[in-house]
């Protein structure tokens, strides 16, 4: 009798591994469904060929960057001088994650795999072989009006 009870005891532990896996595995399919429908969800948004930050003067009160949103994306906006502005989307060119902005050293950082651009988009640490997307930017110093178009440059 005890080995029937032994038997059961396995057999038991077996189901239980099964339905372990099982729905692990059932919740990665649906975590790979979910990531899978937002990209083409997002990919069909319609997207505005350019954005206008106007008053750029109290944007910019007192800072040489700011963060705007562009396309479902932050984009970082420096002012290099009274009318010189540079923008760069904020996606890491390795992985696709945010990179955060370093104020004290003058550098992004990607905080998936630790790499790293200078201020000017330049890779300074791998594994990002490719630089941050440079955006083109106009200025019109009459309407104090920036704007910030799709094209990368």
């Amino acid at each position: 009798m005890s080995e029937q009870s032994e038997i059961r005891t396995v057999d038991t532990n077996r189901r239980g591994v099964i339905a372990t896996f099982t729905g692990i595995g059932a919740m990665l399919i649906a975590g790979f469904g979910y990531m899978a429908f937002e990209y083409i969800r997002s990919s069909k948004l319609p997207r505005a060929s350019n954005i206008i930050v106007s008053k750029t003067k109290e944007l910019f009160a007192g800072k040489k960057n700011t963060t705007v949103h562009f396309n479902g994306r932050k984009v970082f906006v420096q002012q290099r001088s009274e009318t010189e502005f540079v923008a760069h989307s904020m996606i890491c060119t390795h992985g696709s994650c945010t990179v955060e902005w370093q104020e004290r050293s003058s550098i992004f950082v990607c905080p998936c795999h630790n790499g790293a651009f200078n201020s000017d988009g330049a890779v300074l640490r791998k594994p990002p072989e490719r630089p941050l997307v440079a955006l083109k930017t106009t200025y019109d110093v009459a309407k104090d009006q920036l704007t910030i178009i799709e094209t990368e440059l």
